[in-house]
């Protein structure tokens, strides 16, 4: 039977078994750089809507979707896991809330390229599919092809991409509660043994 360990909050967790998350960031200061930069990516990713007739447009906006995307990710890890580190710190819960928006806005404001891209024919997607320069994005084309009978409209995809931060409250409320460090004190159990 492995030996149970109770830390008393998680600062008394050794340094060994922690995240170190200052390898992603050193500073808040650091993730609000990047959170300042994803900010400004977000608009660029729009400016694409109504023009993915192209190889060329559509290899453009791959890449910028996929930069933009890497960072908001790390923005997103970052500040789930230094919440994650203690529930109860506010500040942790703010950064981790900043990135769920920055996410909510970065899905809106993508919702387009699917409808837009299923309005091509599928022979016209494999073949951009087989473009060396597309080698890095061949399977997310293959997949929409797949998909394609199950995309919504322009407008229902974008009305779809505003109910994803709304549905994810009532798991986060649960979890703050659930994973707090709350001292509850101490009880006795059925057999008269004290338990924390």
């Amino acid at each position: 039977m492995c030996k149970k360990i109770y830390y008393e909050n998680r600062k008394s967790v050794p340094k060994k078994d922690q995240w170190k998350l200052n390898a992603m960031y050193k500073s808040t200061k650091e993730w609000e750089k990047d959170y300042q930069t994803v900010t400004e990516e977000i608009p660029k990713l729009r400016s694409f809507k109504g023009k993915l007739k192209t190889p060329q447009k559509l290899l453009a906006c791959f890449k910028e979707l996929s930069s933009t995307f890497r960072k908001l990710e790390k923005l997103y890890v970052y500040s789930s896991h230094k919440y994650s580190e203690d529930v109860s710190n506010s500040h942790s819960l703010s950064l981790m809330k900043k990135a769920e928006h920055l996410y909510n806005n970065f899905i809106q404001a993508i919702s387009f390229i699917d409808p837009e891209l299923i309005k091509l024919p599928s022979a016209e997607l494999k073949k951009i599919a087989k473009l060396p320069e597309f080698k890095d994005y061949d399977l997310d084309l293959k997949r929409l092809i797949l998909r394609k009978k199950h995309i919504l409209s322009d407008q229902e995809e974008a009305l779809l991409s505003k109910v994803s931060m709304l549905s994810s409250d009532p798991e986060n409320i649960f979890s703050a509660l659930d994973n707090a460090d709350l001292d509850l004190g101490e009880i006795k159990d059925e057999k008269g043994k004290t338990i924390r």
